[in-house]
């Protein structure tokens, strides 16, 4: 039937199907409000495409992606977020060397660098789920709890009060508070190291991009039981050695090794790469 049809950048457009004389002359009144021009009969020139066609190719083109955008600046060993990590993974070897820190104790600081993961997670499931975090977050909330009270109870009865109970006293809770109390220094750097990267990355770098609130709450788990698991064989490899300065040194680098791929594999991923 009748419709309306004109020439824009090159292109013929038409809208519309059995248009009377009232829907034509809204329609044309809604177009030329949009673009400013105005609509005339007849066929166009030819210099007028041709300036039509040049606007369009001239045309700056649209914002890439920010995946797409930092492939020139992809995170790797070398980026600030990768350095920061490495550097707070290594304060539990000052720690060692000048506090006294034994392997129970860095057992205890990287429990509680899990909470801090699940802290941040948190953060992430508010920022992709937004209204729909009310309901998820708690949910992550009380699994990621019981997950980490288990495992911290785990620890405290293998590493800090020992497989007879006599390392560590009666576990009151002003002792257990103790043990999170010298670790502050270690304990603040990695949290700053994994405040940085959320901020730099997840927010910066836009990696909140095609996630799923699923996705983001099943994300901290598989990190977190591999890391332990590397702690748990250095645990048990000093019960067996008992040279707990020398196994303490090849946890803290393994864990530096694992947190690295972890972190570089976990960025790739976010940006599609």
């Amino acid at each position: 039937g009748a419709h309306l049809a004109f020439d824009y950048g090159g292109n013929t457009i038409t809208l519309g199907s059995a248009l009377d004389s009232v829907a034509l002359s809204r329609a044309s009144r809604l177009i030329e409000t949009g673009t400013g021009a105005r609509i005339r009969r007849g066929e166009a020139r030819a210099e007028e495409l041709r300036e039509a066609g040049a606007a369009v190719t001239d045309a700056p083109a649209s914002e890439p992606p920010a995946a797409a955008q930092d492939d020139a600046a992809r995170v790797s060993i070398g980026s600030p977020s990768a350095l920061l990590l490495v550097v707070a993974n290594l304060v539990p070897v000052a720690g060692a060397a000048f506090l006294g820190w034994r392997l129970s104790d860095v057992m205890v600081l990287y429990w509680a660098e899990s909470a801090v993961i699940g802290l941040f997670n948190l953060c992430k499931i508010a920022v992709i789920g937004r209204w729909a975090a009310l309901f998820a977050g708690p949910f992550f909330v009380g699994h990621f709890g019981g997950f980490m009270a288990v495992h911290f109870l785990f620890i405290y009865t293998l590493f800090v009060a020992g497989p007879d109970g006599a390392a560590a006293g009666d576990g009151e809770l002003a002792e257990v508070w103790g043990l999170f109390a010298r670790l502050w220094p270690a304990l603040l750097a990695l949290l700053v190291s994994h405040a940085y990267s959320f901020f730099a990355n997840f927010l910066g770098r836009q990696e909140y991009r095609g996630r799923t609130v699923k996705d983001q709450m099943s994300e901290p788990y598989v990190r977190i039981i591999f890391m332990h698991l590397v702690l748990i064989f250095g645990g048990g490899l000093s019960l067996v050695l008992g040279g707990p300065t020398l196994v303490l040194l090849i946890v803290i680098a393994l864990k530096i090794v694992f947190d690295m791929r972890a972190h570089l594999a976990e960025r790739q991923r976010k940006s599609g790469g």
